[in-house]
């Protein structure tokens, strides 16, 4: 039996694919051709509900893109570069980074200990529960 650790670090096809070739997959089939930063389509994710949890795929750049749905980034190991809106950051093992709809935002290559998880939320009034239930939280 994996632990969540070892799932987390295992090599997935789409990975050894871009290890190989050091090239993004695109596996969501965005035309890049078409606009400098194209929209996610949100069919790809919301199919089963509001919420969607996915590990980011390492060893290659994502280009560009926006999405009209909030995104947050655990950086669960390693670290992240970053382009949000123009704004280079890095983000490191154990911080949270929230995107609100329309942002744009692109990484840079991700090594093997560099496991970031994509939590993305559909609906605003979820964020907003969870932000304010946050708040009062002594946690």
């Amino acid at each position: 039996m994996f632990s969540l650790d070892q799932k987390l670090h295992q090599i997935d096809t789409i990975e050894h694919q871009q290890l190989k070739n050091g090239q993004d997959f695109n596996e969501l089939n965005i035309n890049y051709t078409q606009s400098n930063t194209p929209k996610l389509p949100e069919a790809q994710f919301f199919s089963e509900g509001n919420i969607y949890i996915l590990k980011h795929h390492r060893f290659a750049y994502t280009a560009a893109h926006t999405h009209n749905f909030i995104e947050l980034n655990y950086m669960y190991s390693g670290q992240c570069q970053q382009n949000i809106n123009g704004q280079h950051i890095t983000l490191q093992e154990h911080q949270l980074l929230m995107m609100d709809q329309g942002v744009t935002h692109s990484l840079d290559y991700t090594n093997e200990q560099d496991i970031l998880i994509n939590i993305l939320i559909q609906d605003s009034s979820i964020m907003a529960d969870i932000l304010t239930n946050l708040s009062h939280s002594n946690d």
